[in-house]
């Protein structure tokens, strides 16, 4: 049992991971685009909660 639940805590690291880099690149591009910062703040916050949807947490 003790190993099953370590291999559900890996998983769920590399998918928090995963979330990071997408954030850091969706970043990189808006503020190539110019936007404030203010709104690229939003819409990163919107991307990971979408995120975190799709790899099944809860809030």
């Amino acid at each position: 049992m003790e190993f099953k639940s370590q291999q559900n805590n890996t998983k769920i690291d590399e998918s928090r991971t995963k979330t990071k880099q997408y954030s850091v690149k969706i970043n990189i591009g808006e503020r190539r685009l110019g936007l404030p910062q203010s709104r690229v703040k939003k819409g990163d916050r919107r991307w990971l909660v979408a995120a975190k949807i799709r790899a099944g947490y809860g809030f």
